[in-house]
């Protein structure tokens, strides 16, 4: 009865704990902190807010959301003009069609604006060909931090203590790689290329570069326009003076050529990403995953018990000999055969010789002594004292009851300091 009871209680505390585990969990990891940048997510690294603050940036002009290939979608339109193309996003699935049908729009008067930490070369050697830079070096780098503050190199929208991003992943800051450009792509004769913004006041985190009849303006930190980031009003003026480089126009938001399942791959946390993580993640199978583990709970309570019978102990074998032999001294020296019992004594310790440092006594030799020494950490005096004692004794029939104590008190005191 007491078993039963106990059983219950213990299967009813652990409901209570899995059941504090799930609303912990739920509590802790109930938005997905993976950066998608995805126009209607509100996660904090999707993009509806600043959507949102777009869709209403230009009083007047249309929002437009591309679900098309830039080369359906800005070619099959040639009736615009000044309109502004909007990507943000970690990573750009441009391909050589999508460039040359950007590169035609721009070209013919309208802009670009592209944030991403996306290294991309193909379209970077179109734009800076008169450079002194071989673009087909990447021309990112990168400042590894949890923490940077970007700014802006004209004075009338310069922030004196800058706009500070920080990572943040489920609530706790990491390091990520901030991307920046390479000073090398402002070093043309042309002057096409302008610094407008600044990332740790001394990398380039913000150009823009005119081409044609347009201007593309590049920006390496799109996690600037996330929703967490935006929830700061200073960081929400920040994307405000960004897009006030762009001129008034309609806006077109590409929201086709983001990768899919775009998710972090520049923060510490990539090397964190596990099975587990997705389990957990997805609310069907962390619901299965609690159940299961509620399950193998419950089997260990009420089967986990032993049910064959109980296994006897098995005692070890013990070596009486050395119990023997000690009793037998015991009786020699009752009838006071001294010489019997150094004997005896002799037997035991080279039996302890042998049990403890596998040194064979049946010759003594100055070699054995030494080895005897070096385990024992007993001087060979000593150990020459104790065996040329018993030589003596061997030799003599007659062993006094004063010597008989002597040889014990050598012996007793190896065992007493030996290691």
């Amino acid at each position: 009865m007491k078993n039963g009871r106990r059983n219950i209680l213990i299967a009813v505390a652990a409901l209570i704990l899995i059941a504090v585990i799930i609303i912990f969990r739920q509590n802790k990891s109930r938005f997905n902190w993976y950066e998608t940048y995805e126009i209607e997510s509100k996660e904090p690294y999707g993009g509806y807010v600043i959507g949102d603050m777009l869709k209403n940036y230009f009083s007047g002009n249309k929002f437009t959301v591309l679900k098309k290939s830039l080369h359906e979608t800005l070619e099959s339109n040639n009736h615009r003009d000044r309109e502004n193309y909007v990507f943000i996003g970690s990573w750009i699935r441009y391909d050589s069609s999508e460039i040359n049908a950007l590169l035609s729009f721009v070209d013919k008067g309208s802009s670009a604006f592209i944030s991403s930490t996306d290294r991309w070369t193909d379209l970077l050697q179109r734009l800076l060909q008169d450079t002194c830079m071989n673009v087909e070096y990447e021309q990112y780098n990168s400042e590894r931090d949890s923490i940077v503050s970007l700014n802006f190199y004209s004075s009338s929208i310069r922030s004196e203590r800058g706009y500070p991003f920080t990572y943040v992943f489920r609530n706790l800051p990491y390091r990520y790689e901030w991307s920046y450009f390479d000073s090398s792509v402002f070093c043309g004769t042309d002057d096409n290329a302008v610094a407008l913004g600044s990332m740790d006041t001394k990398y380039i985190n913000f150009v823009k570069i005119r081409y044609g009849k347009g201007n593309f303006f590049l920006h390496t930190t799109p996690l600037a326009f996330t929703n967490y980031s935006l929830t700061k009003e200073k960081n929400l003026e920040y994307a405000s003076h960004v897009f006030s480089f762009l001129p008034k126009g309609n806006i077109l938001w590409d929201e086709y050529n983001k990768m899919p399942g775009d998710v972090d791959f520049n923060s510490d946390l990539k090397l964190s990403q596990s099975p587990l993580q997705y389990i957990l993640g997805q609310e069907s199978l962390r619901w299965a995953w609690y159940l299961t583990l509620l399950l193998v709970l419950l089997y260990m309570v009420f089967f986990g018990k032993r049910k064959q019978r109980v296994i006897p102990v098995i005692e070890p074998n013990t070596n009486t000999s050395l119990e023997y032999i000690k009793t037998i001294s015991q009786l020699y020296y009752q009838q006071s055969n001294h010489k019997v019992i150094c004997m005896h004594k002799m037997k035991l310790f080279q039996a302890f010789l042998r049990n403890r440092y596998f040194i064979q006594t049946n010759k003594i030799n100055e070699e054995v002594v030494k080895k005897i020494s070096v385990k024992s950490q007993i001087p060979e005096e000593e150990i020459n004292t104790i065996f040329h004692k018993y030589n003596w004794i061997e030799r003599n029939n007659d062993t006094s009851n004063d010597l008989l104590i002597e040889f014990h008190q050598l012996i007793e005191k190896f065992y007493k300091n030996c290691k």
